[in-house]
């Protein structure tokens, strides 16, 4: 069992997915931010009052959804990185790491060309500790950044890190955006005075005070 799941989590596929997922979500709530409230203000059936309203409750809308996912994917990575250390006990590509925020620093200056690594403000973040790479080799995490042309990766941690990023994907976009973002929703619409329905209770209280 536990041999399938390292198989999948270090399929490079699953890497390429995630970051598609994410990337997607992000284009497409922005364009859902930008076009919908111009199709509603280009509305010529609704008066200009209603138009107002709409388009902005649902600006707020998808700016909302689309913040609340961004911050909930972070600490799906790192809850994912945890567990993914407890299943795989024994595995040094991810006892080499603290946590994955510490993986993901050393992942991003791997990637880049070795003549950029050493100026890159990431590398002060790098620990001068020694870490098994490759054939169980070990090496100082800083030297394997700073001197190798191509430093070994760690697919089995990338991958439990997307992995996560995935199913933060789905249960974001599902479950937790939509519900936080109509809570903090009418209250946003009340601060820049256009919540309708407020404004029509508060008109109300007037008239039964004055009667």
């Amino acid at each position: 069992m536990i041999d399938k799941v390292f198989n999948v989590l270090t399929n490079p596929s699953l890497v390429s997915t995630s970051q598609n997922t994410v990337a997607a979500v992000t284009i497409e709530t922005g364009l859902k931010a930008a076009g919908r409230p111009a199709a509603t203000l280009l509305d010529k059936h609704a008066d200009k009052k209603t138009k107002v309203y709409s388009s902005a409750k649902e600006l707020f809308y998808q700016l909302l959804c689309l913040a609340i996912y961004l911050s909930v994917i972070p600490l799906f990575k790192k809850g994912g990185f945890k567990i993914a250390k407890k299943i795989f006990k024994n595995e040094v590509s991810l006892k080499n790491f603290e946590n994955a925020t510490e993986y993901l620093n050393y992942h991003k200056l791997a990637c880049l060309p070795k003549a950029e690594r050493a100026s890159h403000k990431l590398m002060q973040k790098i620990p001068d500790k020694e870490i098994i790479a490759g054939a169980k080799k070990k090496v100082s995490m800083r030297d394997e950044l700073l001197n190798k042309e191509k430093p070994f990766k760690f697919p089995l941690a990338k991958g439990a890190i997307e992995l996560s990023s995935i199913i933060g994907s789905v249960i974001g976009l599902t479950l937790l955006a939509p519900e936080l973002s109509h809570l903090f929703l009418h209250p946003i619409m009340t601060a820049v005075g256009l919540d309708e329905k407020n404004k029509s209770e508060k008109t109300n209280k007037k008239i039964d005070t004055k009667a």
